[in-house]
């Protein structure tokens, strides 16, 4: 594939490999011929290994971590981003991590404006109508479409916003979690992961319905 692709080009995958033997913490230590075909397809390929920040394991089981999650870019890709990082974010459904890949020196968040989308399941609440029938009265359809569009994106974030709210509230616990595992395991620390998962579940079940 490295042969005939003329531009920049980027692989990230569960490679189940390790590139050096520090890519694996605890259990038997890994040996080096285990690790050469790995190392040279990479070679080959003519890939650079994009930078990680934070934990680099994205596996772990009792006492071992590992590494075997990578992402790889080749020299143009680097060229044309050279701030691009690599995040490990929590387990999701999964025993590896989530691989984010992000480009530090470009932020878009600013220029990016709220749209406005309806949701369907604003008329199961009961003080929904109050909010169309004040946003159309004594006005003309332009002036209630944007009179309404104001009202019900404030409404949102007060009343049906508040499933998006806890659902930051349970990621913040989970990273807190995650972070006092990395410092020494606790087997209430995963039954409390196991509960607040559970829990960030059942909200995006309810989610869904919004």
């Amino acid at each position: 594939m490295a042969g005939i692709i003329d531009s920049t080009w980027m692989v990230l995958s569960d490679f189940n490999a390790f590139l050096n033997p520090d890519d694996k913490v605890g259990g038997a230590r890994p040996e080096n011929n285990m690790m050469v075909p790995f190392r040279s397809c990479i070679d080959d390929c003519g890939l650079l290994e994009v930078p990680v920040v934070g934990d680099r394991f994205t596996w772990e089981r009792n006492e071992i971590k590992e590494r075997l999650d990578w992402v790889f870019r080749n020299f143009d890709w680097e060229v044309s981003h050279p701030h691009m990082k690599v995040h490990y974010n929590l387990c999701f459904k999964c025993d590896h991590r989530v691989i984010v890949v992000s480009d530090c020196g470009e932020s878009r968040r600013n220029s990016i404006s709220r749209f406005f989308k309806y949701q369907a399941a604003w008329c199961l609440k009961q003080d929904f109508p109050d909010i169309v029938n004040a946003s159309w009265e004594n006005k003309n359809w332009l002036q209630g479409c944007e009179s309404f569009k104001n009202s019900a994106i404030e409404w949102n974030d007060k009343v049906v916003g508040s499933v998006a709210v806890k659902k930051k509230e349970l990621l913040r616990r989970l990273e807190g979690i995650d972070k006092a595992r990395q410092i020494g395991r606790s087997n209430g620390l995963q039954r409390l992961e196991k509960k607040i998962w559970m829990e960030d579940n059942r909200l995006a079940a309810q989610e869904e319905l919004i």
